[in-house]
């Protein structure tokens, strides 16, 4: 892996992880696209490391109030349904992975795979955005909207998807308001995230390789800064149409490859 590949494989990974189009399918895209070949699993560990502290430094006064309240232990403290709620998205992500796991990367990870998710998610995020934007009557993130979120998380492990999209269109046909939806979106992936570094981690020491310092050094400043750029765009426009263009773009990248 050169050092352009390393910037653009680290942004790519940072600005896809948040906007709901897929990291996991431009991951393989662009390489097949210039023919570089894949990149190692070092690389992943490293631009997803980049992506999870984008999530803390962004939210890291939210997440330093729920710590806080943590340690006092406070029963009326208002973070205590948050938490039960990502403990309840948290669980059947989980789930889904140990059904899915076998299939993850040999069936479900081909081309034909991620273009048809492509596209399914894409219609799905289109119709939900226009949904959301009729009902102005919101409601608050309930333990059974934050399950059905959890679902979506779990589906999202199959490339194409999105785990941003999913999420984003479960919250957005219950009809949360964006912008607390798009909050608890970041925050409840924090485990899952973390979760699917610790796997890496233990896959890598199993089966190290790699490329050199700097190289992953640039893959995980490139996928932070472009990652906070992301988590930023999506809250200053999700209430204008980010979500639209987002999910026609989808459909317009997979249409695409179909034909091209």
């Amino acid at each position: 892996m050169t050092i352009l590949q390393s910037l653009i494989l680290g942004m790519v990974q940072g600005i896809t992880e948040f906007l709901p189009i897929s990291s996991s399918a431009h991951l393989v895209l662009v390489p097949e696209f210039f023919n570089w070949g894949e990149h190692s699993l070092t690389f992943d560990i490293v631009a997803h490391s980049g992506t999870l502290l984008a999530i803390v430094i962004y939210y890291r006064k939210r997440l330093l109030s729920i710590f806080n309240s943590l340690l006092k232990q406070k029963k009326e403290s208002k973070y205590k349904n948050l938490l039960i709620n990502i403990i309840l998205t948290t669980i059947p992500t989980v789930i889904i992975y140990f059904l899915l796991k076998d299939y993850i990367d040999e069936i479900l990870g081909s081309t034909e795979v991620i273009q048809f998710t492509l596209i399914i998610g894409g219609v799905l995020l289109l119709i939900a955005d226009i949904y959301s934007k009729k009902n102005t009557n919101h409601k608050k993130i309930s333990h059974l909207s934050a399950s059905l979120i959890g679902i979506g998380q779990g589906l999202s492990l199959i490339r194409g998807m999105s785990r941003s999209g999913t999420m984003l269109t479960i919250g957005l046909f219950s009809k949360i308001d964006r912008k607390q939806l798009l909050e608890y979106v970041f925050l409840a992936s924090i485990p899952i995230i973390s979760a699917g570094l610790l796997l890496k981690s233990i896959e890598y020491v199993n089966n190290p390789t790699g490329e050199g310092i700097a190289i992953l050094f640039l893959g995980f400043i490139s996928s932070f800064f472009s990652g906070l750029l992301a988590i930023n765009l999506l809250n200053r426009l999700i209430d204008k149409n980010i979500i639209l263009f987002s999910a026609i773009y989808r459909i317009v990248i997979a249409l695409l490859m179909i034909f091209i």
